[in-house]
């Protein structure tokens, strides 16, 4: 039962704060002569803010923790939980580009929003720190914050359980995509540990990720295991009655588990032929201090929501020194004509058993290149299925399509997050199989179509997607793409379908973030904020 705060829980607070030597009201440390003025401007800031939190209290019932804790904080010179915090998500492998960038984005507002330290060259100061099924420090390369290691979760331990002074460490769980291409398989946040481990590219990092092993859900980790292992023997606080005397073991830190984001809820199977995620993962998700989820409440939308506000300057530099010049290599590009082109990204298998698919898809981007002026097809990757570079289900088609295109094409073969960011950002239209390609698209207001799509493709569109692109929903034929998404764009057209408007595109995605931002500011004052009534010993002056 969440006990609910009373007024006079705020004067005790403000009150101590006064008299500590910590206040900051503009009277000398230790001096008892306080002047009568600033005593009746702090009891009239103190009649103002407990007033101010009863009115929380009335209008948003357990927002009344959160109030307190702020006012604590700001009272008690400005101390904050002093810990460091584990990323942990699948940015240990280049399975898809959006793990790689989730990771930039929430490095990216525990530094700028919440006071976290990151250093690229000075490892000692930083307070954020990255976990894995194995270490490894060239995931930089994919696009990950430059400069940071992802260590294994058996050394992450070690360091936790050894860190006297900023440790337990905290846990945030980044996600992982969603139940694969389509609907095929199980989301990578509920693998086990040895699926995992098998799209590692080389045999070293698998024997490592093996040996490191620690516990079976890779990517969702219990909080607890961080702890200090508790010595029995070095007892305190020894305490003697009638019958003999009580020893009180150290009382341990807390430590918090967030849940950022998540898009599969962590159920259970609803019949036999239904996989439920396994128990290792749905213990650590029914355990977290906080849950957020992307298809209903508490809404969470996907952290890739942030990514054109947070990360832009740098996409935007990456797309003219790279992405731009690697495309002018292509015969189908000049320099004299202006940068022009339709993303496509195709993972999913489903349709590949059919002998005629590959040449109806042809067919369809062909149209939707006459339709945009002959724009060439830019055929990109999401991410690798398999161990090896380049392994990419898109690309065993892609080819073959591209083959049997009248209209220019090209395969633009990447493996890494900012790059495909960029690609998309520069392009004229996008079509998509992969969940975060779409994000994107939307992010960055390009005219957009969603091929086929599983159950969380199906739940962006219906929560955060503007009203006039989901009119129409996810496209389910090829021959669609232009006539049932893309068409409706297009203005200069003389089309008879309604024009989608950047406008409410835009009005969905400040939504969306919106709804992030909320999201990460509950969780990030768990990580940041002392307690203050006893349950975190990181409001003690150390």
């Amino acid at each position: 039962m969440k006990r609910r705060v009373k007024a006079s829980d705020e004067w005790v607070d403000l009150i101590q704060a006064e008299n500590s030597d910590d206040d900051d009201i503009g009277t000398p440390k230790g001096n008892k002569n306080r002047n009568s003025n600033v005593r009746c401007k702090v009891l009239a800031m103190m009649l103002f803010l407990t007033t101010l939190t009863f009115l929380v209290s009335v209008m948003h019932g357990d927002g009344t923790k959160a109030t307190r804790k702020r006012i604590n904080l700001a009272f008690h010179g400005g101390k904050r939980r002093n810990r460091k915090v584990i990323l942990l998500g699948p940015h240990d492998r280049y399975n898809d580009f959006g793990d790689i960038l989730a990771e930039r984005v929430i490095t990216k507002l525990l530094v700028d929003r919440a006071g976290f330290v990151y250093n690229a060259t000075d490892d000692e100061s930083n307070t954020l720190l990255l976990g894995g099924i194995v270490t490894r420090n060239d995931m930089d390369n994919h696009g990950l914050t430059a400069h940071k290691t992802v260590y294994s979760m058996k050394t992450i331990q070690e360091m936790s359980r050894k860190d006297e002074k900023m440790g337990p460490y905290d846990i945030v769980f980044t996600g992982g995509s969603g139940d694969g291409p389509g609907d095929e398989g199980p989301a990578i946040l509920y693998e086990k540990h040895k699926e995992a481990v098998d799209m590692l590219e080389t045999v070293a990092l698998r024997n490592s990720a093996v040996a490191d092993r620690k516990w079976d859900c890779p990517y969702l980790f219990p909080k607890e295991l961080l702890l200090p292992i508790v010595n029995k023997t070095l007892g305190t606080n020894v305490r003697i009655h009638k019958t003999g005397s009580t020893i009180t073991l150290p009382r341990p830190r807390k430590n918090y588990a967030i849940v950022d984001s998540l898009e599969t809820p962590p159920l259970k199977g609803k019949d036999k032929e239904q996989e439920g995620p396994p128990f290792a993962c749905r213990r650590v998700t029914a355990k977290a201090d906080h849950l957020g989820l992307r298809g209903s409440k508490p809404f969470a939308p996907e952290s890739l929501i942030m990514t054109k506000e947070l990360l832009a300057t740098e996409i935007d530099e990456v797309y003219e020194t790279q992405v731009r010049q690697e495309l002018l290599d292509f015969p189908e590009f000049s320099e004299e004509l202006p940068m022009r082109y339709i993303a496509v990204q195709h993972e999913t298998a489903k349709q590949m058993s059919n002998p005629s698919y590959a040449q109806e898809l042809a067919d369809a981007l062909d149209e939707v290149s006459r339709k945009l002026d002959n724009a060439p097809v830019v055929f990109f990757p999401a991410g690798r299925v398999g161990r090896s570079v380049g392994d990419h289900i898109a690309f065993g088609l892609s080819r073959e399509v591209s083959e049997k295109m009248k209209q220019p094409s090209v395969l633009y073969e990447t493996e890494h997050a900012l790059k495909v960011a960029a690609l998309v950002q520069g392009a004229q239209a996008v079509i998509s199989t992969n969940l975060h390609v779409y994000i994107l698209s939307f992010v960055y207001q390009k005219p957009r179509a969603m091929l086929y799509g599983g159950k969380n493709h199906e739940k962006f569109m219906t929560m955060w997607e503007a009203k006039d692109v989901k009119l129409k929903g996810i496209v389910s034929s090829v021959q669609d793409i232009w006539g049932n998404a893309l068409e409706r764009f297009f203005v200069d057209g003389g089309f008879s379908n309604p024009m989608i408007t950047q406008s409410k595109t835009e009005a969905a995605s400040q939504s969306a973030r919106r709804h992030y931002l909320k999201n990460f500011e509950t969780w990030s004052t768990l990580l940041t904020t002392p307690l203050g009534d006893g349950e975190d010993d990181d409001s003690v002056v150390r």
